[in-house]
């Protein structure tokens, strides 16, 4: 799935200014990724399972990047994961 989150990383990068203050995908401008990872946190600490939990950050994402689709999975877990490193 890597082609579809580098296809989501430049297609954020090259959008125009976001209303719900995302600038770039995951950049340090973009306001969904803190959402998306509160969401996620929030529900799992809350004893939510993991699928639940990566539902809810799946509408944050959405609320915030409805034009995206393909990859956003991947991109999420990706975001979420203890290992993650960003």
């Amino acid at each position: 799935m890597t082609w579809s989150i580098t296809r989501l990383s430049s297609m954020a990068a090259s959008a125009k200014s976001d209303p719900r203050g995302c600038g770039s995908l995951g950049g340090p401008d973009c306001a969904c990724r803190a959402a998306v990872t509160r969401a996620f946190q929030g529900m799992t600490r809350s004893g939510a399972p993991y699928d639940s939990a990566l539902s809810a950050a799946r509408r944050v994402f959405h609320h915030h990047h409805p034009e995206f689709d393909i990859g956003v999975n991947e991109l999420i877990e990706r975001w979420v994961s203890p290992e993650s490193l960003h």
